[in-house]
């Protein structure tokens, strides 16, 4: 989709769930981001078209009170610019 539709802009979400400090699970969530837009250049994507941003543990999907929930809230999400 991207490479069909090069106008196309994004912007790549590193998310995590809350185990671990907060400081930690920012820098795990630029980590998740970063290897995403890696990827997505590897596949001829220019870095241009794509922001990387990190939430940490700021947005969960689910409640942190079970671990199939902590690891649906470890994700990286995406958003058109």
């Amino acid at each position: 989709y991207l490479k069909a539709s090069p106008a196309i802009r994004i912007k790549i979400i590193g998310h995590t769930c809350n185990t671990g400090t907060p400081e930690n699970n920012q820098l795990i969530s630029e980590k998740r981001s970063k290897i995403v837009g890696d990827y997505l250049s590897s596949k001829g994507i220019p870095s241009g078209r794509d922001v990387i941003e990190a939430r940490g543990q700021e947005e969960p999907l689910k409640p942190n009170n079970y671990e199939l929930n902590r690891s649906l809230n470890r994700r990286v999400s995406f958003e058109k610019l």
